[in-house]
């Protein structure tokens, strides 16, 4: 899930809730690695001045990094 929320800042951050019900300690940094490096890659694309915020929902252990990008990309409101 993405929520979109306008700042003030000059740039775009990212949040990320992953609760205990996506999986144990390690596939919860997992999941927050691969969105964390979803958004490094593709920084330029996000929209300026708004804070993201990613609630990962159960079974997004199990996704690879080029899912969690299609997933981005159909939920988005901007184009990867």
């Amino acid at each position: 899930m993405l929520v979109f929320c306008p700042t003030d800042f000059t740039e775009t951050r990212l949040g990320l809730i992953v609760s205990k019900r996506v999986g144990n300690a390690v596939k919860r940094n997992r999941v927050k690695r691969l969105i964390r490096e979803f958004f490094r890659l593709n920084k330029s694309l996000f929209p300026v001045s708004f804070d993201m915020v990613v609630i990962a929902k159960p079974g997004a252990h199990t996704l690879t990094y080029h899912q969690v990008a299609n997933e981005f990309s159909e939920r988005a409101p901007f184009n990867v």
